[in-house]
Order: C-alpha cells, then sequence, then structure tokens
C-alpha cells in the first residue's frame, strides 16, 4: 500500500509591504481601526503583471529545497489559493508548465 508523505512545504511573500499607518496617510482611517475591525497589521502586495501561479512557483522551488529533493521525485503538488490567477486553467496547473 502507497503512502504519501509530506517532505516539503514552501511560502513567497511579495516584496512590496503595506502597514495601516502607511494606508492612514492616503485614506481616511487609522492603524487602530483597521486592526480593531480586520487584526491586519500588515499586507504585501506584488508588483503589476505578477500572478498568484508565479508566487506558486517560488513557493514549489522553496518546497523543494526544503525537502531537498529534484522536481523530477515528485509525485503531487498539493496547491492552494484564496486568489487564483484564473478559474480555468486552474493555477496549479500554470505552475507546473512554469517550474518543469
Amino acid at each position: 500500500m502507497a503512502r504519501a508523505v509530506i517532505v516539503g512545504s514552501g511560502s513567497e511573500i511579495p516584496p512590496n509591504r503595506v502597514t495601516n499607518q502607511m494606508l492612514a496617510r492616503i485614506m481616511d482611517t487609522t492603524d487602530e481601526w483597521i486592526q480593531e475591525r480586520s487584526g491586519v497589521k500588515t499586507r504585501y502586495y506584488v508588483e503589476p503583471g505578477t500572478a498568484t501561479s508565479d508566487l506558486g512557483v517560488a513557493a514549489a522551488r522553496r518546497a523543494l529545497e526544503m525537502a531537498e529533493i529534484e522536481l523530477d521525485q515528485v509525485d503531487l503538488v498539493v496547491f492552494a489559493t484564496m486568489t487564483p490567477t484564473t478559474t480555468s486553467p486552474a493555477p496549479a496547473r500554470c505552475c507546473r508548465r512554469s517550474w518543469a
């Protein structure tokens, strides 16, 4: 019987950090107001033209590094996102082409 084993995981954080204080300078809000309602202190934005699947590719590479394995040793990649680049084809399919 075959068994599934998680040997690595990865994530990617976009480079552009935006704090509540930064938003308060351009919007009628405060850090306290945002935190009280959402709990959010900081968010990160990608450069224009960067897709969810681009972040997925970077995260997959980190997972491979963590697991110390090569791509051809991978049987399955689990890709989850709340913000897909497209609904069809799925971002996971796009990622596979990008890092193959």
